[in-house]
């Protein structure tokens, strides 16, 4: 922003070239030309029932009478802005159909918590049975467990801390999970128009079929809102069922309406939520939220299960997450954020640490554990204490992290993608390949740092997949503190029917030496049966374009160019 000089503030020209300031004084005039030019009345219902234009500033003097104001800019009802639910916190319907969108809260007299110490739960309990909440700053104690099961809107105006001070499952969870299945079973083919069940609710397809058989709750289905409240905004596209080769149909699947909430929680401040002393398994939990956002949330975990946690969610966001799960309640349990059966699901500018993963995407083994579809998380910064920084289960498909990982990855699924930087700081693998239902996932522009001198870079060991593809290390660096840990190991693998195992290295780089070791992949040349092929130069490297029955060493692994060979 250029520099301004002469800004008129009561009545005196004055020369202001900071440009922080510059905008401070912009918005500050805004705000008293916005007041000035607006109408004001006296609470909500008066809004709603005023005659408001489009484009007009409109004032609140009372805000759900609390005794604070509220500043709103009137919007046309075929809006983009407005989404399908969240009215009466956001959003409010005004009697002559315009909408009237929420601003800011500038006067919260009664309202909010404010900056004082002690334990705030029954208050807090009270204040969040309203839509809308404002977060003022403060720290504060929290002695049982806050649940909000309808859509809520948190305005984060200053940095407020809430602590555990007990014991409990959960210190603040949105959504209440309650699942209600439709009558009978049904089939449907992928691509189909769900438009036979209206609600506003997430539907979850469960089928009997298995998107992969490592786990007995890793089956078929996915997340769906049909349309939103009849004005067919939101008619969706099923995916299928996932089998050999694709996308096929659902054969025998149940249906559930969960109960659903919308959550927004934003604005200039922080949400902090911690736990130093107490025993709780997850310390924030998102069960059943859709088209929600949140922002500016810091969750720290001491002794549980995840720092934070979603279960059956569908097309959220989250953005300037960190998540810390410090010590286990739980062995093999302990993560600073935790997927389950979640659905378009977005991550930006994260932290997580956890003792096993700082953070995974699976599922919790009860009935209605679908697939985990397009959880994407970039700008990643995930570490972890004693096992992968990051993971993909089974039942994970099109998901991926960007960013950095500082204990390697754990990755399974189909078709998830990992770009940046993979670290390993003790004796774990950087890429390990388990539950893979194919080979079609994406490693390529990553720069690898191996530091172990006994375990491989990048290894896939008896697995349970069914299909072939592609392996994609392009375009990528590994560098080795060692030249004794392999740099590659693949074993145990046989793509079913004609699928092909494809392992593309175009203009991978390898440093300090490399060793890469096929083996075991128990292949044929029948032209029926799945082959394992490189993606190499095709000439004097040495390098077999097909490996049988047998563990082969390749030397000499620096800077392959881009061919593929036998296929």
């Amino acid at each position: 922003m250029p520099y301004v000089s002469h800004f008129n503030v009561l009545g005196e020209n004055i020369d202001v070239k900071d440009s922080a300031a510059q905008e401070t004084i912009i918005s500050i005039q805004n705000t008293i030309n916005n007041m000035q030019n607006a109408s004001w009345v006296e609470n909500v219902a008066a809004l709603k029932a005023y005659n408001a234009k489009v484009n007009e500033h409109i004032f609140t003097k009372n805000y759900y009478n609390d005794g604070g104001g509220a500043h709103y800019l009137i919007i046309d009802d075929n809006s983009e802005e407005i989404p399908d639910t969240i009215y009466e916190s956001l959003f409010i319907k005004l009697n002559n159909g315009h909408v009237a969108k929420l601003i800011d809260i500038p006067d919260f007299d009664n309202t909010g918590i404010r900056g004082y110490y002690g334990d705030i739960t029954d208050k807090l309990i009270e204040m969040l049975t309203q839509n809308c909440v404002i977060f003022n700053g403060g720290s504060f104690d929290i002695s049982k467990q806050i649940t909000v099961a309808h859509d809520i809107k948190i305005l984060l105006k200053g940095n407020t801390r809430l602590n555990a001070a007990a014991d409990m499952d959960y210190l603040f969870v949105f959504g209440e999970y309650s699942a209600t299945s439709y009558d009978g079973t049904y089939n449907f083919a992928p691509g189909t128009n769900i438009t036979s069940f209206l609600n506003n609710n997430i539907n979850q397809i469960v089928d009997t079929t298995l998107f992969h058989p490592g786990r007995d709750y890793f089956r078929n289905g996915e997340l769906f809102i049909p349309e939103y409240g009849g004005s067919n905004k939101g008619v969706f596209k099923l995916y299928g069922a996932f089998t050999n080769g694709g996308f096929t149909s659902y054969t025998n699947a149940v249906v559930y309406s969960i109960n659903t909430v919308r959550v927004d929680i934003s604005g200039a401040g922080l949400l902090q939520v911690t736990n130093d002393n107490y025993s709780i398994p997850t310390l924030v939990r998102f069960i059943g939220c859709a088209d929600s956002r949140i922002e500016n949330l810091i969750a720290k975990n001491m002794n549980g299960i995840a720092a934070v946690g979603l279960a059956v969610c569908l097309n959220c966001s989250f953005k300037n997450i960190q998540a810390y799960q410090t010590e286990a309640i739980s062995q093999g349990l302990d993560y600073g954020i935790s997927v389950d059966s979640c659905q378009d699901i977005n991550f930006d500018t994260v932290y997580a640490y956890g003792l096993r993963h700082g953070f995974s995407v699976g599922g919790g083994g009860t009935d209605h554990s679908t697939v985990n579809r397009n959880i994407h998380v970039k700008n990643c910064f995930i570490d972890s204490k004693e096992s992968y920084s990051a993971d993909f289960h089974g039942n994970c498909q099109f998901c991926g992290y960007e960013g950095t990982l500082m204990q390697g990855l754990d990755v399974a699924g189909d078709n998830c993608y990992c770009h940046g930087v993979i670290r390993t700081k003790n004796t774990s693998r950087g890429i390990f390949l388990t539950q893979p239902v194919s080979w079609n996932h994406d490693f390529s522009n990553i720069k690898y740092f191996h530091n172990s001198d006994s375990v491989t870079c990048i290894a896939l060991e008896s697995p349970q997949g069914r299909i072939g593809g592609t392996l994609d290390f392009s375009d990528s660096q590994i560098i080795k503190g060692t030249n004794s840990a392999l740099t590659m190991f693949f074993a145990g693998y046989t793509p079913s029917g004609s699928g092909h195992a494809v392992i593309n290295c175009r203009n991978l780089a390898m440093i300090y030496g490399s060793l890469v070791a096929l083996g075991n992949l128990t292949l044929t040349t029948e032209p029926t049966t799945g082959k394992v092929y490189l993606v190499d130069a095709g000439g004097s490297s040495g390098i077999p374009s097909q490996i049988t029955n047998q563990e082969t060493t390749v030397d000499n692994f620096i800077g392959w160019d881009y061919q593929k060979v036998g296929v």
